[in-house]
């Protein structure tokens, strides 16, 4: 099979945080944060934003515990020598039948488990999707090909948002949606 995958400049930049999406006309915004010093940071930011979900969880493939480097910085990921457990869960489970019109992720190495754990959402909403893919080496293929897998009618881009390896994004969206 072969996938056609675009890489190009991609003319508007979805690299969109909670903050200016929240501006926006959006009716929800879910925001996940594992970090338990991220996440109070996060809570506080949005406390009068009605609109903003926060969920103290990482993204995942199932409801699970996993060990987590807590640092409140970039650099906070799952990782088997970090110092506190956090709790997992998948965006299916949060979402259940809610309409989804974008996903953006950056779960620092655990994307390709997020968005398995997406797979129904991304099956019934085709959502335009945004999604880091530079966190593994693998990832750089991964990403994009789970992508394609989850719905085959997506065109596919990458844009490099910095000066190396690092804020590769993967997109993802129908042929007849517009960013």
């Amino acid at each position: 099979m072969v996938y056609k995958i675009c890489i190009e400049p991609i003319q508007i930049n979805l690299e969109i945080s909670a903050e200016r999406r929240a501006k926006g006309g959006f009716s929800r915004i879910i925001a996940f944060e594992p970090d338990p010093v991220s996440y109070k940071k996060l809570c506080e930011k949005f406390s009068a934003e009605s609109r903003v979900m926060a969920v103290n969880k990482g993204l995942y493939h199932q409801e699970v515990v996993l060990v987590f480097c807590s640092s409140g910085t970039r650099v906070a990921a799952i990782n088997e020598t970090g110092d506190t457990q956090v709790n997992m869960t998948s965006l299916d489970a949060v979402v259940g039948e809610s309409s989804v019109s974008f996903i953006k992720m950056n779960v620092e190495g655990v994307e390709l488990n997020a968005l398995n754990g997406a797979r129904e959402t991304i099956c019934r909403c085709r959502p335009k999707l945004a999604i880091s893919a530079y966190n593994l080496p693998s990832h750089l293929c991964q990403v994009p090909f789970l992508m394609r897998e989850l719905n085959p009618h997506y065109d596919l881009y990458l844009r490099q948002h910095d000066g190396g390896i690092i804020e590769t994004v993967a997109y993802g969206k129908e042929a007849s949606v517009h960013f």
